[in-house]
């Protein structure tokens, strides 16, 4: 779940992949006052924060959701209290709000976040795998066959 921005919908679907269960992808926008507040400080922003063209955001709850960027943190928080605690919530990088409101933050090294329920990426998350890598050199060798080596991108 993100906000839309390509970024963002990149690091959660490659997560999402990663974790190799089947999922589905949405995008939640916050109105205001909702989208000016820390995510801690939404309440009610499943009952009357989404904005128009938001994807609906309902029972039943996820065993795992997945979200990336501040105005999505908001929304994964109130999932976390509408299911009582049992969706477990991943969070993809900086929240900007009490780490303890996530079961797990995965942010990128250079946020500097520290605590039990944090783990650090050397950089964004991202779909690129070996498997996806190799489909695509295959898939483009004729392409570059002509060109002289070694090939620098």
């Amino acid at each position: 779940m993100t906000t839309g921005e390509a970024g963002m919908v990149s690091q959660v679907v490659g997560l999402a992949e990663a974790v190799g269960l089947p999922f589905v992808e949405k995008t939640v926008r916050t109105r205001p006052p909702w989208s000016w507040l820390p995510g801690h400080r939404c309440p009610g922003v499943l009952k009357g924060g989404l904005a128009p063209g938001s994807d609906p955001v309902a029972p039943p709850w996820p065993e795992l959701l997945i979200t990336c960027g501040r105005r999505s943190a908001a929304v994964s928080i109130a999932v976390g209290k509408a299911s009582q605690g049992r969706t477990f919530r991943v969070h993809v990088q900086n929240p900007h709000t009490p780490l303890g409101c996530f079961d797990l933050i995965t942010p990128p090294r250079h946020d500097r976040l520290e605590g039990a329920n944090v783990i650090a990426t050397r950089g964004a998350l991202h779909r690129a795998s070996p498997g996806r890598l190799a489909g695509q050199a295959e898939k483009f060798a004729r392409r570059f066959a002509h060109l002289p080596r070694p090939l620098v991108a």
